[in-house]
Parts: C-alpha cells; structure tokens; sequence
C-alpha cells in the first residue's frame, strides 16, 4: 500500500497495486495522512481494504506501534482535536476492487478535527466485493467510527460516471457530528442491486443525477436503499438534465 503523509503535487499513472494477503485485511491502496492536490489515473486497485483513505495526521510525537492496528483502541493515533486538511484529489479511469471494506473512506476513530475537500472520481469501475468487516458495509464512499469520535467537515465530492459490477451500497456515513456540504453523484449505475448503506450526518447539499438502479432511474432514496437519519438539506434528485 502507500501511505501518504502530508503529500503535496503527486501524480500517479498506470500502478497496478495488489495488497490481499489472507492474513492481513488492513491493506490499503492509497492513504492520504493531511496533503492533496493528487492525481491517480489509469490504474488498477486489489486491495485486501479500503482502496484510499483520507486521514488525520497522526501525532510524530507519539511513538508508532507496528503491533496494533490503526483502528484499534490502543493504536497511537493523534488525539480527538488533531486537524488535518486531505484537499483536492481526482481518481480517473481505475479499475478498482476492495476485498472487504471501501472504496472511499473519510477518517478513522479521533479523527474530529479532519477536513476533507474537493475529492473527483470519474470513468472507474469497481468490482467484486465481500462482506465488509468492523463498522461498515461494503460502500462507495464511507464514513464511520468506532468511538463516534470522527467528525469534522467534508464537502465538494463529486462521483461521475462509475460503473458497478456487482452490488455494493452507494453510501455508509455513520457519523451524526460530521458535516458534508455538496455530494454529487452523476450517472452512476448499479446493474446488480444496491445493499443497504446508512446516511446519519448532517448534509447540505446532496445531488443524484441519473443514478441508475437495475437499469432504472433512481428517485427517491428507497431505490437507492439508502437509510437516512439526520439533518439533510438542498436534496435534488434530476433524472431530467444531462
């Protein structure tokens, strides 16, 4: 996997990443600890977990545990008030393919202070996935925490023209003191059925354009199996605009 701390102007083209060890299922494909301003085109993710990750720096001052796993009460993490800016990232033209987590996930647990902005992915398709493990179903785009410590802000997210292969939830945001403003999706189809995915936040700003469901249109957020709890505003679906 990589591992990206406070990465800056970074390009990536034609990686071909496989990270799925049986015997480690925290394997990632890119994750982003604070930084942006990146491109990943052209490329093909099998990774074991979530294929990329916006995180919160963690602390330098506290030492770092190989033995305990970043999501594990006991790992090193930076405290609950850390801050960390993950801006600016576009994903294009990957084939992508998570063995039991996410495509996309916004912060671990003590991630409070993270903000996130300005994340494009466009022209992917992903894969087959298995049941999720922890917290989350297997998702498009997720955010949860153990602790419900994570929260902070995260807008501008833009997902145009993905393509799934098998079913996998559009959504799994579990996170109700976390604000996400402007969530586009545009063409995005699910030839196989949506799974249950979960939306507890506070939203504002939420667009669904031809977002396809076994070759339908979806409307309301029934189609797209799509719990909603919490505070949502400015809710658009527009089957009718191209």
């Amino acid at each position: 996997m990589l591992q990206l701390w406070m990465t800056t102007a970074a390009t990536f083209e034609n990686i071909k990443l496989i990270g799925a060890h049986a015997a480690n299922v925290n394997i990632d494909g890119i994750d982003w600890y604070g930084g942006g301003q990146a491109v990943v085109r052209d490329s093909f993710f099998r990774t074991a977990d979530d294929c990329f990750a916006f995180l919160a720096p963690l602390n330098p001052a506290i030492a770092y545990r190989p033995d305990v796993a970043p999501w594990h009460p006991a790992a090193p993490h930076a405290g609950p008030e850390e801050p960390g800016i993950v801006s600016d990232i576009t994903i294009e033209r990957c084939v992508l393919w998570p063995s039991r987590a996410n495509i996309i996930r916004i912060a671990l647990r003590k991630n409070k202070g993270l903000e996130t902005r300005g994340i494009t992915m466009r022209d992917c398709d992903l894969l087959h996935n298995q049941r999720a493990i922890w917290h989350a179903p297997n998702s498009l785009l997720c955010s949860v925490s153990s602790d419900g410590a994570s929260g902070g802000s995260h807008r501008d997210y833009l997902f145009e023209r993905i393509r799934f292969e098998e079913p996998m939830a559009l959504m799994e945001i579990n996170v109700p003191s976390a604000l996400y403003h402007n969530l586009r999706f545009k063409e995005v189809s699910f030839p196989a059925g949506v799974p249950s995915g979960l939306l507890r936040a506070q939203v504002d700003g939420l667009e669904f354009d031809h977002v396809r469901v076994d070759d339908r249109l979806a409307t309301p957020f029934a189609d797209l199996n799509l719990p909603v709890e919490g505070d949502l505003k400015n809710v658009r679906f527009d089957p009718g605009r191209r």
